[in-house]
C-alpha cells in the first residue's frame, strides 16, 4: 500500500513539472477577477466594477436601452517592434432582452475616455484616430451577417465595408447565452497572423474562430503606444455585457491558464531606508526595503526581485529573493570603504527597476592639533590643525570669561568628506575684557563629542571710557557714538539677555558714528565699543 502511494505522488509531481506551473510569467495586466486593481482602469459612461455569479465583474453596460460604455487600462501599453501581442479574457452576456448589441476588445491611441456612439456601433464609432477591435456582435443589422458573429473593426467601422468577419453557428456556440466564454487574441508580427479564438471551455481551440493576415500592427499606429481595453453598447435592444477576467502581454505568447501561472508585472517598483549613510566598518548593516505595487496600488506578494550594487563598494545580504505579504523584500548593505554606492533593485516580473545611492562613512571620530589663541590688535585670533574629519559633523568654538561655563561663538561644518582637512584659523572679534578662555567642541555624526585643550587670550580692561560717549539717550532711530578715533574696532550691540544684535565697524570713522537702530524692539540695550586692545560698554534705551 505504501509503494502505491509513492508511485502515486512520483506520478502527480512529474505531471505538475510537465505542465509547467513551476514557472510564473509576468504579465503586463494580470487580472483573473476586478476585485483588484480598479484603480487601474478608467470606466467610461455607463461601465462600472460590479458582481456578476458572486464576483467582482467590469460590467461595460447594464441591461437597458441605448446604453454605452468603456474601460481602459491607464497605462498606454508598448507593442513588441512587430506589433505582436497576446490576450486572452472572459466574458459574459446576460439578462438578455432581444439580444443587442454587442461588446468589443479594443486598442486605440485616443485615450483613457475614449468611448464612441452606442447601438449598432458598439461603443468604437466616433473615437479618434487609428483603432482595431474584435466585436462580439449580437445583434443584426445592415451589413451583418446574422446576430451571432464577431469580426475585426478598423478606425471604429462596424459595417464591414472593411475588416474581417466570422460567423458563428449558434449551436456550436451562442455569444449571448448568458454562459462564461472563454477568448483568445493573439497577433504574431512575424507573420502578421491575428486570429481569434472563442470557447465554451478554457480550452484553448487548435483552430481559430477567425484569422487574417491582412493587417500589419506595427504601421497601422502611429506608434507602438496603445491603450488597450472594452467597449459595450445597446439599442433598442439591449443586453448586459461584462468582463470577468483579462490577461494582456505586449508580445505573441498564447496565454493558456490551465497549463501556466501568471502575476501581474508591478507598476510600482520604490526603495526605501531610514539613512543613506552607512559605516564603513563592514559590520554596520543598512536595511534597505525594496517594495512591489499593483495598478491598484496593493502589495504583490510572492514576486522575484533580483538587487545588486551598480556602482561603489559595497556588500548585500542577499541577491534575490521575494517578496512578502507586504510586497517587499529587506535587504541589508554594508561596506568597507568611503564614498558613493548605487544600489538597483529589479522586479522579475516586467523588469521594472529603482536606483538609490547611498554614503559609506567613517567611524572614526574628528580629530585636531595645535590648538593655539593669541590677541591681535582687538581680536582673539585661533589657529588649529583639524588631522580627520571621516567621521566629523561639526567644529564649536566654545568662550567663558572664567573657564568653567563656556558659550558657542561659531560652528564649522563638514560639507563633505575631507573639505576641513588643514589648518585653520577663527577670529573672535568681539572678545571680552580680561582674560578670555577659548576651547573647541569636535562634533561627529554619531553623536558623540570631544573636547579640545583650553587656551587664555587676554585683553586689556582700562579703556578710556571718557573719550565715548552716546548723542541723544534715549534714542528712537540711530544710534550716533561721538569720540570714534577712526582705528580698526568693532561696536557691538547686545540686549539685557546679552544677545548679540547687530554690529558695526569703527574702521574709518573719525568723531561721530551712526548706527541705524530702526529694527530694534523698544527696550534696555548695552553699546561694547571695541578699539585699540580696550573696550567700553555703554548702556542706552531704545524708543
Amino acid at each position: 500500500m505504501k509503494t502505491k502511494l509513492y508511485t502515486l505522488s512520483l506520478i502527480t509531481m512529474l505531471a505538475l513539472n510537465k505542465i509547467g506551473f513551476g514557472q510564473t510569467t509576468g504579465l503586463t495586466i494580470y487580472q483573473p477577477n476586478f476585485a483588484t486593481q480598479q484603480a487601474g482602469w478608467t470606466t467610461n459612461g455607463n461601465a462600472s466594477f460590479g458582481t456578476v455569479n458572486s464576483a467582482t465583474a467590469l460590467i461595460l453596460n447594464p441591461s437597458a436601452g441605448n446604453q454605452g460604455g468603456s474601460a481602459f487600462w491607464n497605462q498606454k501599453i508598448t507593442l513588441s517592434t512587430n506589433g505582436s501581442f497576446s490576450a486572452f479574457f472572459t466574458y459574459q452576456i446576460d439578462q438578455n432582452n432581444s439580444r443587442a448589441d454587442g461588446f468589443t476588445f479594443t486598442m486605440q491611441q485616443a485615450g483613457t475616455t475614449a468611448l464612441g456612439s452606442t447601438g449598432q456601433n458598439l461603443g468604437i464609432y466616433g473615437i479618434s484616430g487609428t483603432s482595431i477591435s474584435v466585436e462580439f456582435d449580437t445583434y443584426q443589422n445592415g451589413g451583418d451577417p446574422d446576430n451571432n458573429h464577431i469580426a475585426l473593426d478598423l478606425n471604429g467601422n462596424t459595417t464591414h465595408s472593411t475588416g474581417v468577419v466570422a460567423s458563428i453557428p449558434k449551436f456550436t456556440l451562442d455569444l449571448a447565452d448568458a454562459n462564461l466564454k472563454y477568448v483568445w487574441i493573439d497577433y504574431n508580427g512575424a507573420t502578421k497572423s491575428f486570429q481569434v479564438r472563442v470557447s465554451n471551455s478554457n480550452s484553448r481551440p487548435a483552430t481559430a474562430t477567425l484569422s487574417t493576415t491582412s493587417y500589419n500592427l506595427s504601421t497601422m499606429f502611429s506608434s507602438p503606444n496603445v491603450y488597450v481595453g472594452f467597449t459595450g453598447a445597446t439599442g433598442g435592444a439591449y443586453e448586459r455585457h461584462s468582463i470577468s477576467s483579462f490577461y494582456f502581454t505586449p508580445q505573441y505568447s498564447p496565454i493558456t491558464t490551465t497549463t501556466n501561472a501568471y502575476a501581474q508585472n508591478p507598476l510600482s517598483v520604490t526603495m526605501t531606508s531610514s539613512n543613506t549613510t552607512v559605516n564603513d566598518d563592514g559590520k554596520t548593516l543598512l536595511p534597505i526595503t525594496i517594495t512591489l505595487l499593483d495598478a491598484g496600488g496593493a502589495p504583490l506578494a510572492n514576486q522575484p526581485v533580483s538587487v545588486s550594487v551598480t556602482s561603489g563598494q559595497g556588500t548585500l545580504s542577499i541577491l534575490s529573493g521575494t517578496t512578502n505579504s507586504s510586497g517587499q523584500l529587506v535587504d541589508n548593505l554594508s561596506t568597507t570603504k568611503i564614498g558613493t554606492m548605487t544600489v538597483t533593485g529589479v522586479a522579475g516580473y516586467g523588469g521594472l527597476s529603482v536606483s538609490n545611492n547611498y554614503t559609506g562613512i567613517s567611524t572614526l571620530p574628528i580629530l585636531i592639533s595645535g590648538f593655539t589663541g593669541q590677541a591681535q590688535n582687538s581680536e582673539a585670533v585661533l589657529s588649529f590643525d583639524i588631522t580627520s574629519v571621516d567621521n566629523g559633523k561639526e567644529v564649536v568654538i566654545l568662550r567663558s570669561a572664567d573657564g568653567y561655563n563656556f558659550d558657542s561663538i561659531g560652528v564649522l561644518t563638514v560639507n563633505s568628506q575631507l573639505s576641513l582637512l588643514g589648518q585653520h584659523t577663527y577670529d573672535d572679534q568681539s572678545p571680552l575684557a580680561g582674560k578670555n578662555y577659548y576651547r573647541l567642541e569636535l562634533g561627529n555624526m554619531d553623536g558623540t563629542a570631544s573636547y579640545s585643550n583650553i587656551v587664555g587670550v587676554t585683553f586689556a580692561q582700562n579703556a578710556t571710557t571718557s573719550n565715548i560717549t552716546i548723542l541723544g539717550n534715549p534714542l528712537t532711530s540711530e544710534l550716533r557714538l561721538s569720540g570714534i578715533t577712526g582705528e580698526k574696532g568693532m561696536v557691538v550691540i547686545y540686549d539685557a539677555m546679552g544677545r548679540i544684535m547687530q554690529e558695526a565697524s569703527t574702521q574709518g570713522v573719525t568723531g561721530v558714528l551712526s548706527i541705524a537702530c530702526n529694527s530694534l524692539p523698544r527696550g534696555q540695550y548695552f553699546a561694547k565699543v571695541i578699539q585699540n586692545n580696550a573696550s567700553q560698554t555703554l548702556p542706552f534705551v531704545k524708543l
